[in-house]
C-alpha cells in the first residue's frame, strides 16, 4: 500500500505511460527491495523452510533459488522499463529501433551529446520546455554547451533519448548511460 501511495504521489501524466503500468513498476520495485533486504538479513520469506547447517547442498540450493529469483525479477524490470522507455520516446516521434542510427559514431561527439543531455535534464527551464513541447530547446541549449546548433540538430534524437533516461525514473537504463559517461 505504501508503494501504491508512492506511485500516486509521483505519477506524472506527461510521461506517456499509463498509471496502472507505472504503479505496477513502482510496487514491484518496492517488493524487490524488500526481498533483497530480507535476504541480506539472512531471513527467508518462507518461515516453513528449515535449513540444515550440516547439509551444505540444501543451503546452496536455497541460496541459488534466491539468486535466480533476483535475476528473474531484474530481467522482468528491465523488460518493463524498456517498454515504458519505448512509449516515452514515441511521444517525441523517436522510434526505439532508430536510436542506433541516431547515436554519434565518434566517442567525443557521443560524450558531448551526453553532456548536452545532462545539461538539458538538470536545467528546469529546458527540461520543462522539452517535456511540454516535445522539442529540443536548441536556442537555450546552444548557449550552455560547446556544441554547434547544426550538430545538435543532427543529434537531436540521441540527445532527447538520453535526456529522457536522465529525467524519468529508469534506473536500469541509467546504468547503461553511466557506463558510457
Amino acid at each position: 500500500m505504501i508503494a501504491f501511495n508512492e506511485a500516486i504521489d509521483s505519477y506524472n501524466f506527461d510521461i506517456g505511460a499509463g498509471f496502472l503500468t507505472f504503479s505496477e513498476m513502482v510496487i514491484k520495485r518496492r517488493l524487490t527491495d524488500f526481498a533483497r533486504k530480507q535476504q541480506r538479513l539472512k531471513e527467508t520469506p518462507m518461515s516453513s523452510v528449515e535449513t540444515d547447517e550440516n547439509n551444505p547442498v540444501a543451503v546452496a540450493e536455497i541460496q541459488e533459488a534466491f539468486e535466480q529469483y533476483d535475476r528473474d525479477v531484474e530481467a522482468f524490470e528491465r523488460r518493463h522499463e524498456i517498454m515504458v522507455y519505448k512509449n516515452l520516446l514515441k511521444a517525441y516521434g523517436i522510434e526505439f529501433s532508430a536510436l542506433l542510427k541516431a547515436a554519434p559514431k565518434h566517442k567525443t561527439a557521443r560524450e558531448r551529446a551526453i553532456e548536452a543531455a545532462k545539461c538539458l535534464a538538470n536545467d528546469e527551464q529546458m527540461r520543462s520546455y522539452l517535456l511540454n513541447k516535445r522539442m529540443l530547446p536548441l536556442s537555450l541549449l546552444e548557449n550552455k554547451v560547446d556544441i554547434s546548433r547544426k550538430t545538435m540538430e543532427r543529434q537531436r534524437n540521441y540527445i532527447i533519448a538520453v535526456a529522457v533516461i536522465l529525467i524519468e525514473d529508469l534506473p536500469h537504463l541509467k546504468q547503461y548511460i553511466s557506463g558510457i559517461m
